[in-house]
């Protein structure tokens, strides 16, 4: 084998598998989570129809008897609206923003959308219904239960298609299943999320101080009044987080602790700095400036707990990434050019790469279960 093939897989080898993933997802999640934070709401009217019409439909073949009226729907004497976070379409952008910028083959990443989308808004069909039945049958849980289905449920289902999709393209036939993944979130964050949800409220209002403070610096004289109703439920991004770390079971507890102690903080002061901004658009005045304070909301809810654990994973779903395998014999080494010119020197270089390799030529084993 010659030197420029040893130098062409030396190349692969030193590709940065974070840094391809990384750089196209945010440039496929962040325009299109800002794109929907800038539509006006009546675009959205359409979705979120069709959601509150399917939803009732099921509600109906469940038995119950749900009264339709746009997109508001009574139950039993319990009414709510459907709203456009009630449909699937942020946890949507957050799945198929991790298909697409994987480095994976078109073919994969057209499995991956084909199947997963359905899936995520059935699963989100689910949640609606579930949440539902339990306003009309047991009206003191519908917060506790709206709360933690609305965000933390369907966050981790994003995140466990992934894995479902991920399994599919690079580990085939193990015997783990996102399932145990699913399983030991909704185990962790059973508890905190119910010490959070009577906790939360005072973290808003300690925010609205910090605010306070920050404004009177600059020669502002601010009272903040924050509605609960629009913003607590923001905070529970927290609980996603703290789960996601603790249910990623290979993690070393020194580490663990590391990032969780980093990632509350970096969650932290970012929702106090949405308030500011939410401040500074109040005072602007400007209609505008709302539009971009609804896209940082989202962001902060949806986005930013999902990227910090994806940030301190990579070990687990990166780097092994880049350990090539080799084209001959199949054996993931380290040294592979030095691999070559040991085991295989004369040999021609094998093509096409073996049908259980990675079409980046690797294979992967991804430690989560």
């Amino acid at each position: 084998m010659g030197n420029s093939a040893v130098q062409r897989i030396q190349l692969a080898a030193g590709e940065n598998p974070v840094k391809k993933f990384a750089i196209p997802f945010f440039l496929i999640c962040v325009p299109l989570y800002a794109i929907c934070a800038w539509l006006p709401d009546a675009f959205f009217e359409p979705v979120n129809r069709y959601t509150a019409s399917t939803t009732a439909f099921l509600l109906q073949g469940l038995g119950g008897r749900p009264v339709l009226n746009g997109v508001f729907i009574s139950l039993d004497g319990f009414n709510a609206r459907i709203i456009t976070e009630c449909s699937a379409v942020f946890i949507l952008i957050l799945f198929c923003s991790f298909v697409l910028a994987y480095p994976a083959s078109a073919k994969h990443k057209g499995i991956g959308l084909l199947f997963g989308i359905p899936a995520l808004i059935a699963a989100n069909f689910f949640r609606l219904v579930f949440i539902y039945q339990t306003g009309s049958r047991f009206p003191a849980l519908f917060e506790i239960v709206h709360l933690y289905m609305g965000q933390l449920f369907m966050i981790v289902l994003v995140f466990a298609a992934c894995l479902l999709w991920l399994r599919h393209i690079a580990m085939p036939g193990g015997k783990n299943t996102p399932l145990s993944f699913i399983v030991r979130f909704i185990a962790i964050t059973a508890i905190p999320f119910g010490v959070w949800f009577y906790l939360h409220k005072g973290y808003v209002l300690l925010d609205a101080v910090i605010v306070e403070w920050v404004f009177a610096l600059a020669g502002y004289d601010l009272h903040l009044s924050p509605d609960m109703e629009r913003i607590y439920p923001n905070t529970f991004n927290l609980i996603a987080f703290i789960g996601l770390i603790l249910a990623t079971k290979e993690m070393e507890r020194p580490a663990r602790i590391k990032n969780l102690f980093v990632g509350l903080g970096i969650l932290s002061l970012a929702q106090i700095l949405v308030r500011i901004v939410q401040t500074l658009t109040a005072l602007s005045g400007l209609s505008a400036a709302v539009k971009l304070t609804s896209g940082l909301v989202i962001l902060n809810t949806y986005l930013l707990p999902f990227v910090l654990w994806l940030a301190m994973t990579r070990k687990d779903l990166f780097d092994i990434l880049q350990i090539p395998v080799c084209p001959y014999c199949g054996a993931r080494k380290i040294g592979m050019a030095q691999h070559i010119l040991a085991k295989h020197k004369g040999q021609p270089l094998p093509s096409p790469v073996p049908p259980n390799h990675h079409p980046m030529g690797i294979r992967r084993k991804i430690k989560f279960f």
